[in-house]
């Protein structure tokens, strides 16, 4: 984000100046001890920007494999994220996502829902055509 001031910018700061990099490291993070040549294959990809699409679909398999999978790959990454990302003030002050939350400009508009849902069986194997995500209103 830019202050409309000034160049500078103020938010979040990736680690490695590179949210490509960050987001594959966070998605190796999330399913360690849940599909430990998943998390190594993504730790291991180098053409990470044409070939991100089979680590999606792989995360979400396993992600599908139980609610509590599910549960664990999010919370594995959020700790990540949070444990990586940084928060620059728009005094320049850099801080952790947590301190930087503490004080935050105005309530957080966003609140928390848990979503439940039934569906048939899934296929054996999910590619980017055949991932859906049914859901009721």
């Amino acid at each position: 984000m830019k202050r409309p001031d000034s160049a500078e910018q103020f938010g979040i700061v990736w680690p490695s100046g590179s949210a490509s990099t960050t987001v594959k490291a966070a998605l190796a993070a999330s399913v360690a001890g849940l599909d430990d040549e998943a998390a190594s294959q993504v730790a291991k990809e180098k053409q990470w920007r044409k070939c991100y699409m089979p680590h999606i679909v792989r995360h979400s398999e396993t992600c599908l494999t139980s609610p509590e999978a599910a549960v664990q790959a999010s919370k594995q990454g959020l700790a990540f994220l949070y444990d990586a990302l940084k928060f620059k003030k728009p005094d320049g002050q850099l801080v952790s996502i947590q301190e930087a939350m503490l004080s935050p400009k105005m309530p957080c508009p966003f609140e928390a829902a848990v979503v439940r849902g039934k569906a048939s069986k899934a296929p054996e194997t999910f590619d980017f055509q055949t991932v859906k995500v049914p859901w009721r209103s």
